[in-house]
């Protein structure tokens, strides 16, 4: 029973739009408004190299977990660049795997 709370308290943040492990980001690059991604912020051992996931220890992950919708906030990629990423949207599942129903 312990872990249905831990889902439950997890679905609840995501419904509050903060990005948790599990959650569906929709985030944009440097404030354009077309250069946006959506991936699962996850786990590292649910990491993918390619796919639609980011690790929470990526540094893209770290600057996102515990965001909020409508925050920006900054990160270093691995070549040294710095990126502003705006949360745009959390969702408990994929939005490009709904869209269309």
């Amino acid at each position: 029973m312990p872990s249905t709370n831990r889902i439950d308290a997890r679905d609840q943040l995501i419904l509050d739009g903060q990005a948790v492990p599990g959650a569906w980001v929709t985030v944009s690059f440097n404030g354009d408004p077309d250069d946006t991604d959506v991936f699962q912020l996850v786990l590292p051992a649910e990491a993918k190299a390619l796919g639609d996931t980011c690790s929470v220890e990526c540094p893209l992950g770290k600057a996102l977990v515990a965001s909020h919708v409508g925050e920006t906030r900054r990160y270093v990629t691995e070549s040294g660049r710095s990126m502003a990423i705006t949360v745009l949207a959390v969702d408990s599942v994929n939005p490009n795997a709904t869209a269309g129903r």
